[in-house]
């Protein structure tokens, strides 16, 4: 639980902030978008850290590797993995759903939601063009007794509008 008094003119953006240093074993800086708005009277806070802050960025946030990202659909911000294409371990084709684009590369731990990266795939070049990542999920064996696959399924966001790129490293 946490109480804060805000006072008048403080944008959205410096209220998550506030939020996020509530909420316990968060890592680094959080990575903010543009959230402009100003409260011009004061407000009063009273509740759970994370429900307050998924109501004042309208969903838009998520913690990722211990960090907090609260992002608009159309920001993004630079992560370690700018390229992906079978140089750097796509597997196969990429497939389009309604509002993602889906696919399985080699294991790839550097990924982190809201990073911004560039496709490349020889399959279909529609899909060559910058992309949000949505989420990611790893999976395989690791033993040295057995031998398998190591895996990172990936969904990119897709958007209409024009990426805007915001400041921050992400936490690895």
């Amino acid at each position: 639980m946490c109480g804060s008094n805000l006072s008048p003119n403080i944008t959205t953006a410096e209220v998550v902030r506030m939020l996020s240093e509530q909420l316990p074993h968060t890592t680094g800086t959080p990575i903010i978008g543009n959230f402009p708005q100003k409260n011009l009277r004061g407000e009063v806070m009273f509740g759970n850290a994370w429900d307050l802050l998924i109501q004042k960025t309208n969903g838009q946030v998520t913690i990722d590797n211990g960090q907090v990202k609260a992002l608009n659909y159309n920001e993004v911000f630079n992560g370690e993995i700018p390229v992906i294409s079978a140089d750097t371990g796509l597997l196969g084709s990429p497939k389009r759903t309604r509002s993602t684009l889906e696919f399985d590369m080699i294991f790839e731990p550097r990924l982190t939601v809201g990073q911004i990266v560039l496709v490349e795939s020889l399959a279909n070049r529609a899909y060559n063009r910058p992309w949000k990542v949505q989420g990611f999920n790893h999976r395989g064996t690791i033993s040295p007794a057995v031998g398998g696959d190591c895996l990172t399924s990936v969904s990119l966001w897709f958007t209409v509008e024009d990426l805007k790129l915001v400041s921050g490293q992400p936490v690895q």
